[in-house]
């Protein structure tokens, strides 16, 4: 049934299976603990993870002396790769 229902699925969205340029397949990683951190180290450890960020600030920051006092979602979550984790400072 679920086969049927995938075979019926797949070409209507126009992906094919044997084709797998078109299918992204992004790869699952953990969130490090990054508060605490300058912004730049929180930065790099989150690039080294494959991950994106935001920084939630309205004003000008020194990335190298600010620190992250919180982040979301919160480190030890499982997530795909290339989510972004929002970077909130002191």
């Amino acid at each position: 049934m679920l086969l049927k229902y995938f075979g019926e699925l797949l070409p209507a969205l126009e992906i094919m299976p044997d084709n797998e340029s078109e299918i992204e397949i992004k790869q699952l990683v953990t969130v490090p603990e990054i508060r605490n951190l300058t912004v730049k180290e929180a930065i790099e450890k989150l690039k080294e993870v494959g991950l994106d960020f935001t920084i939630n600030t309205e004003k000008e920051i020194n990335k190298d002396e600010t620190l992250v006092t919180q982040q979301l979602p919160k480190p030890g979550i499982t997530i795909n790769e290339g989510i972004q984790v929002e970077i909130y400072v002191e």
